[in-house]
């Protein structure tokens, strides 16, 4: 909603002085401003102990409710959603290094060498992070890899 607004006083803080802690929550609320012919965004944040009253009574209201009850998960619909949803993944069959002038005499039927074996499992990544050591092979026709084990920081959290 466009609205006018007069300038009394600038003040800003040179210091970037911190007025809530590492870590604390905080709201944040951005706008589009013109000032002047002059475009921009105004950035506002609240430490949340500036709006606590203010965002529970919000809370509340914006789930629909007027009293103080508990939101209960809906685990079975959440997990239902979940399983449908697709994920990236991806095998790096491997890696080697070329030269410039290499590369640039490539064709169709060249044969470039990896530094890995075929045999020797490779890493499946989900959404970007290694999660599983695989082999490759074909499965119908079609390449395929299977998975041989966990990656160590994917062992600890399951």
């Amino acid at each position: 909603m466009p609205f006018e607004a007069i300038i009394d006083t600038i003040e800003y803080n040179p210091a970037f002085t911190q007025v809530s802690a590492e870590g604390d929550l905080v709201v944040v609320q951005q706008q589009q401003i013109s000032i002047d012919s002059h475009n921009g965004t105004l950035s506002w944040v609240w430490p949340y102990p500036s709006i606590e009253a203010l965002a529970l009574m919000l809370g509340r209201h914006a789930l629909g409710r007027e009293d103080d009850q508990d939101v209960k998960p809906k685990s079975q619909e959440m997990f239902k959603l979940l399983s449908k949803s697709t994920i990236r993944a991806e095998v790096i069959l491997g890696r080697t290094t070329v030269s410039l002038g290499e590369f640039r005499h490539l064709k169709p039927g060249d044969v470039i060498v990896l530094r890995n074996r075929y045999d020797k499992p490779m890493l499946l990544s989900l959404a970007k992070q290694e999660k599983f050591h695989v082999l490759a092979g074909k499965v119908g026709g079609h390449l395929a890899v299977r998975v041989t084990g966990r990656t160590d920081d994917n062992a600890k959290h399951s």
